[in-house]
């Protein structure tokens, strides 16, 4: 994603797509490292996907947080997604959209 003054990369490449894969973000600006994996055991692909958010979530029943995304999150994601797509295939920026349903 490129905006008028930074640069954002998620790059993955895995042939089913980023929820199968190891994803890592790059960015032309400084940023905390994310938190390591919370799950082991040299899964890979989506069953590491699906270990890490049962681990996160067993964490939060014993420490009563509440880390792991809901479903409020996933539609949200998904109508960014949308408008990122959107202001690709129009070449302009989609301000304000991401609210919207699409």
């Amino acid at each position: 994603m490129i905006g008028t003054d930074r640069r954002l990369r998620l790059l993955g490449g895995h042939p089913h797509g980023f929820q199968a894969g190891t994803l890592s973000l790059e960015a032309d600006v400084a940023f905390p490292p994310p938190d390591p994996p919370h799950a082991g055991g040299g899964l890979l692909g989506a069953a590491a996907n699906v270990a890490e958010v049962y681990a996160a979530l067993a964490r939060d029943i014993m420490e009563d947080t509440w880390t792991v995304p809901g479903f409020g999150h996933a539609a949200h994601l998904t109508r960014l997604i949308a408008a990122m797509t959107r202001a690709a295939q129009e070449g302009r920026r989609q301000k304000g959209r991401t609210a919207q349903a699409t």
